[in-house]
Formats: structure tokens, sequence, C-alpha cells
């Protein structure tokens, strides 16, 4: 009893400074650019500006040295694409006269292409955050501000930030102008609810011609006109409140409800109808019909357990290749 009163306590001499660690969170940079300096051997230069916060910390003692910034690349030439992160000291780093902080990065020099830059041919995406590493009882962790917007150079590719895999299938969905511009600079982002209602109004109107009048729907935290056109074609539904929540993610079980209701708004005649079977794999009743009916017709698939994760959320990449599949598969 003695050693667990005296383990409580020792516990409790460390939660201050475990709580000061929560605290000190780094910014979000802000007005992120990118500049490709086209000397013999080009490279690019990253300027942001930093939020008080990061500034706070590097001017600290305690943090200044546990400050670094993270540049995420994505760089793609036609089927080919390169993905990688890479870690800069904060106090490395160069500032400029008017508050900016920068980083020269030479992609060749550094190893992360095999051949100078060519604008002509690859596109060229970055994004960046601020890291603050710290350490505790229990461990080592990072904490992280937001990234700020990719932004990217050099040949202009429909979407970014596409996983190779998905390529194929995202190049089709762009064919069918399954791809909103406002999903488009991040496909691995995980996808909102009002996102996929973007992307179903887009397969409605792709597959019928016709335009959706949003006027007369209406939710209390958002005027997307796309939500609202949603609304009206009667593929979702808000809350009991009034409200829509569209920044929150969609699950997989309710993007084969909004799917199965789009394809019967296509074709009235379509029944979603399924048996239950025994395992119903975690599916809630009123989506059950639509996802064994997704499944059965091969547009949603189970991972490498052969689970279909109903409750669980999805890229928006994934999102827009499961509504590619439908497109393909209901003509």
């Amino acid at each position: 009893m003695k050693k667990i009163i005296v383990w409580l306590m020792m516990v409790l001499l460390f939660l201050p400074s475990i709580s000061t660690a929560q605290v000190a969170r780094p910014g979000s940079p802000k007005q992120f650019s990118v500049e490709l300096v086209e000397e013999e051997n080009p490279y690019f230069v990253l300027r942001w500006k930093d939020e008080d916060a990061t500034l706070s910390l590097s001017n600290s003692e305690s943090y200044n040295n546990d400050l670094y910034v993270q540049v995420n690349f994505y760089i793609r030439n036609e089927d080919s694409v390169v993905m990688r992160e890479m870690n800069f000291k904060y106090g490395d780093l160069v500032r400029e006269q008017d508050g900016s902080t920068r980083i020269d990065l030479d992609l060749l020099r550094l190893g992360i292409i095999e051949e100078p830059v060519n604008p002509m041919f690859s596109s060229y995406n970055f994004r960046v955050r601020i890291g603050l590493a710290q350490r505790d009882i229990l461990g080592s962790y990072t904490l992280f501000g937001s990234y700020s917007p990719p932004v990217s150079s050099g040949k202009i590719y429909p979407y970014n930030y596409a996983s190779p895999w998905a390529l194929p299938e995202l190049d089709k969905a762009h064919e069918y102008d399954l791809i909103p511009e406002s999903i488009s600079n991040n496909m691995r982002d995980v996808i909102t609810r009002e996102e996929f209602a973007q992307v179903m109004v887009a397969y409605y109107e792709s597959k019928t011609g016709e335009a959706i009048d949003p006027s007369g729907h209406h939710f209390a935290d958002t005027d997307s006109q796309e939500v609202l056109k949603a609304a009206a074609l009667g593929i979702i539904k808000g809350y009991e409140d009034g409200t829509y929540r569209p920044e929150n993610p969609i699950t997989r079980q309710d993007i084969a409800v909004v799917i199965g209701r789009t394809l019967q708004k296509v074709d009235p005649s379509l029944s979603l109808a399924y048996s239950p079977i025994a395992i119903k794999n975690g599916i809630s009743a009123y989506a059950y019909d639509s996802v064994m009916f997704l499944v059965h017709h091969g547009v949603l698939k189970g991972d490498e357990n052969n689970s279909l994760n109903p409750l669980d959320h999805t890229t928006r990449e994934q999102a827009v290749l499961l509504t590619t599949r439908a497109y393909e598969h209901f003509q």
C-alpha cells in the first residue's frame, strides 16, 4: 500500500510538467508561399509567417532547441509519385527582414529527386508545420501545429497529394467530374460530411445532366449550396437540432447510405433491399441494406481482414474511388 501511495505522489509531482508540455503547442504557418529559383541547378524557396505561439517557443530557453519545421513533399510526374517528410531545426532557419521564415530546398542535393527540377513535366507540392519535441515520464512525443495549406509549383494536375495506388481511378473520377475543387488540393485528408455531399451532387448532375435547385432548404450551421442541393435531392439529412455539422468526418456506412440514396434518385426502379446475414460486421441497422448492396456489387470492399469497418472515417481519395466504382457499375 505504501508503495502505491509513493508512486501516486511521484506521478502528481510530474503532472505540472506534463500539463505545461500540453499548453506549449506551436502555431500554424501563415501566408505560406513557394518560389522556384531557376539557376543551373533549380531550387525552391519556402516562406511563411509564424504565429505568436511559435515565436514565443523559439524565444524560450526551455523550448527553442526542441522546435523544428517539418516539410512535407509530394512530387508527381505522370504515374510516378514521391512522398517524403524532412525535419529542419527551427533555430537554423533564415529570418527575413519582413519577419518571414525561409527554407531553401535543393531537392536534388537532399536526395528527394534523382534528376534536376523540371517544372514542365513534374508537379512539386509542399506544406509545412511546426513541431515541438517533448519528453515526460511516459516517453518522447511531438506536439504539432496544423499544416499550412499545400502550395504547388510546376505542372498542374487536377488533384494533388493522392496515393500512387489511387491515381488510375482518380483520373477516371476527374473525367466524370467527381472531384470538386474544394477537395482536390489534398486527396489524402479525411473527407467531411460537406465534402462528400459535394461529391454526390457532382455524381447526380454528371449522370443526369440536371441542375438541382437548393431553394427551400436550410441548415442552422451551413449555407453551402452543394449541401443544400444534396438536401433538396433527398440524399442527406441533418440532425434533430437543425444542424448538418458539415465539418464532421463521415463514416463509411454513411457514405454507403448516401451513395445508395443517390443511385435510387438516378434510377428509381433500383432496390437496395438485402436479406440480413448472421454476421453484420458492426453495421448499424439503418445502413445495413446500403452497405451490403454495395458490397454485393463490388463497390465497397473490406480490408485485409475482410472487415468493412463501417464506423471508420475515410480519406477523400477513398470516398471518391467508391463513388467512381458506383458511377461505372450502375449505368
